[in-house]
């Protein structure tokens, strides 16, 4: 029997096989036709559902992983309550000077709310080009700072940075102000935040963290500071550094901030490092040196500042 299927042609495989080999790939070949022949046609079972006037959920109703996506966090947003704009990063205060000043007609914003008010000055005028709305033409008001005939709406925050400036570095009376503007965001954030029960709208662990260290500190860090409480306490100031600072009680970090408000105002940190502090009288008379570094000065002033 083994040499009379030694050899033997198979059409299942496409080559000589042995005779134990043979057997077995009918067998499979068998299975699987026995198989096919019991499923029931596809076109039957979708006919069926058609009679019923049952349309699958794929083919009733297209929806891209896009659009779910979109439509669930449209959802989340519209389930969270609106919390007061923190002003950090490109929304923090600055300075506003020369010509965009006369525009504005404010001393101290923030570059989007500026770029929000040449927006409206432009929609309000009709000076959008027609063959492309993201394009405008200036008039003689807009020219005076914006310096070109034509602009996008994309390049406005690079034009008006010639025109704005760190509150610190114009008086002290606007960088104060910007402190007061901040510390009422902070405050107003962390109040809404509270009353909300938010802690963080999710991110990464190490934000998490930092917002349960917060909220572990009664309101969050602004109320701290409203309070006086941990460094932000009032301290006593040497007859020297309240020269320089203009009181007779900060907090460290704000005494800090003092000191280098003094030091910008009076161009003392050096050319070619800015980290370097080139000591006027006063400073020398503070820091006990011609010059001193960014790292040391902390440490410096600590001999200025007791407790009350």
């Amino acid at each position: 029997m083994a040499t009379a299927f030694a050899g033997v042609w198979s059409p299942v495989v496409g080559r000589s096989v042995g005779p134990w080999e043979y057997v077995a790939k009918l067998s499979m070949r068998a299975s699987a036709s026995s198989f096919l022949a019991s499923r029931p046609p596809v076109v039957a079972m979708v006919s069926r559902r058609a009679a019923l006037g049952v349309m699958p959920a794929r083919l009733a109703a297209p929806t891209s992983s896009r659009q779910l996506t979109m439509a669930a966090v449209s959802t989340t947003e519209e389930a969270q309550p609106e919390v007061p704009l923190r002003l950090k990063g490109v929304n923090k205060p600055v300075a506003v000077v020369g010509d965009l000043k006369d525009f504005a007609g404010v001393s101290i914003s923030t570059r989007p709310e500026l770029i929000r008010a040449i927006t409206s000055y432009v929609k309000e005028y009709g000076l959008q080009l027609e063959s492309d709305k993201r394009l405008f033409r200036t008039d003689a008001k807009l020219r005076k700072f914006l310096y070109v005939d034509q602009c996008s709406f994309l390049s406005i925050s690079k034009y008006l940075t010639p025109h704005v400036k760190k509150p610190e570095d114009v008086s002290p009376e606007l960088a104060k102000q910007a402190d007061q503007m901040v510390l009422a965001a902070d405050l107003a954030a962390d109040e809404a935040e509270a009353a909300a029960g938010i802690t963080n709208g999710g991110g990464s662990k190490s934000r998490k963290r930092k917002a349960k260290r917060n909220t572990n500190k009664a309101m969050g860090p602004a109320r701290a500071k409203v309070e006086g409480r941990g460094i932000f306490r009032p301290l006593k100031l040497s007859k020297v550094l309240s020269k320089v600072c203009g009181a007779d009680k900060l907090s460290r970090p704000d005494a800090v901030k003092a000191v280098w408000r003094y030091i910008k105002l009076n161009k003392l940190q050096s050319p070619s490092d800015g980290r370097v502090i080139l000591c006027d009288p006063l400073l020398k008379d503070l820091f006990g040196c011609d010059r001193t570094d960014a790292f040391k000065m902390n440490k410096l002033l600590t001999a200025h500042l007791t407790e009350l």
